[in-house]
């Protein structure tokens, strides 16, 4: 049962190698925590969905800029988005 692995060679994660991808995640995770906690859990979720393709490896997908105005949520109006448009 209590069998070692013996010649398994773990590869260091990009984040591990990397200290700019890391202190990018931590940002995202930091954004993430910051939009949930004032009720935009759109934003959030954004965040959280980059921070999450960074550590799958993916460090295009963490570059791409998030139109904040497609996720915002207007208390007075109760909708989200930028529907005022003309």
């Amino acid at each position: 049962m209590n069998r070692k692995r013996r010649g398994h060679k773990r590869n260091p994660h990009l984040l591990e190698t990397n200290s700019e991808y890391n202190q990018i995640y931590q940002r995202l995770l930091k954004e993430a925590r910051f939009w949930n906690n004032s009720g935009q859990y759109w934003l959030g979720n954004e965040a959280s969905k980059k921070a999450k393709q960074l550590l799958n490896g993916n460090t295009d997908g963490c570059e791409i800029a998030t139109k904040t105005e497609d996720f915002f949520y207007n208390k007075y109006t109760g909708r989200i988005g930028n529907n005022n448009l003309c």
